[in-house]
């Protein structure tokens, strides 16, 4: 028995390297593997120079990476080399504007991360300054894009009778969650999960609202709408918005000065780049003998552009007055 029990031991000791293998194949552990979460849109996973410390005259070459991690393609991607003076770096056979193209989605059935890209901007050369005198610069790399957001809210119509004698059985409604994609901009549709109709005469009435608001989650960061200048001193962050009520119900629009045509695309400003709302008015056209269910949705289009800078410290070589 004795012999037996350490040849079994011996067995699961040879199994444990195995297990471990099949353990670590099977999981992904926090800091490795491949990278499959969501985010806000396309971000900026990298922007460094080969050489952060250089001389006057030296080359410097920047390097970045970006990713689409949100759930929409993002269209017509533009990298943009900003706030230092490419001419005064001697760039001359420097492209400090490159289209991208498209960059694929994050898919959350497949788990499969959204496609990455790389941005280069070469032969660079660090400007001339006095000899021992240091200078930081900060090189920027700004990411714009369009980009899209959906949600869809779950909303049911009920008969008032129906409602009553479910409440009278103690029972309640079932509700369904928001969905929406993953992107810079969020949207929350504030309404009831549900809505009581009362048919009169083969008519109804029923008309309830609907709040939208849309935010910017990453105003607080620097990303931001595409602005668009008005005037001097005057900008306005513009998103296209399209919102569809369920099929038993039309917005209610009455004409006059100040009401929102919700029926058709809208063009909003987001206050400071930073939120707006909009609110609607719906009408239950086709009440339900029962309880029947619907979704909100709405649509979101905007240009958004994200920046992340780097830093490049000079120090000059020059002597005094050959800088002329």
């Amino acid at each position: 028995m004795a012999k037996n029990s350490e040849k079994k031991k011996m067995n699961f000791l040879l199994l444990l390297p195995i297990l471990a293998i099949v353990f670590v194949s099977g999981c992904t552990f926090p800091g490795g593997g491949t990278d499959t979460s969501k985010g806000p849109g396309v971000v900026i996973k990298s922007f460094i120079p080969e050489l952060d410390n250089v001389r006057s005259n030296e080359e410097v070459n920047l390097r970045g990476e970006i990713q689409n991690q949100g759930e929409a393609r993002a269209r017509n991607v533009v990298a943009e080399l900003i706030n230092i003076d490419v001419n005064e770096w001697g760039g001359f056979g420097t492209i400090a504007f490159q289209n991208l193209g498209d960059l694929l989605p994050f898919d959350p059935v497949a788990k499969t991360p959204g496609q990455t890209k790389q941005v280069a901007f070469t032969k660079l050369r660090a400007p001339s300054l006095p000899k021992n005198v240091q200078f930081t610069y900060e090189p920027t790399l700004r990411i714009s894009y369009d980009y899209s957001t959906s949600t869809i809210k779950p909303i049911s119509a009920i008969d008032a009778d129906e409602l009553t004698n479910i409440r009278l059985r103690g029972g309640t409604l079932p509700t369904k969650p928001t969905q929406f994609t993953a992107g810079p901009l969020s949207v929350d549709i504030k309404t009831g999960d549900f809505v009581t109709t009362q048919d009169q005469f083969g008519t109804t009435y029923d008309i309830f609202p609907v709040n939208i608001r849309i935010d910017n989650t990453q105003w607080a960061s620097g990303g931001t709408v595409e602005p668009e200048v008005l005037a001097i001193g005057q900008e306005r962050y513009p998103v296209r918005v399209k919102i569809e009520p369920p099929s038993w119900a039309t917005f209610v629009f009455t004409g006059f000065s100040g009401s929102q045509d919700c029926g058709s695309f809208l063009t909003v400003d987001l206050f400071r780049g930073s939120n707006a709302e909009i609110t609607c008015e719906l009408q239950v056209i086709s009440p339900p003998t029962v309880r029947t269910e619907g979704q909100i949705k709405v649509d979101l289009e905007y240009r958004y552009h994200i920046d992340k800078p780097t830093q490049i410290r000079v120090t000059g070589t020059q002597p005094a007055g050959s800088l002329f």
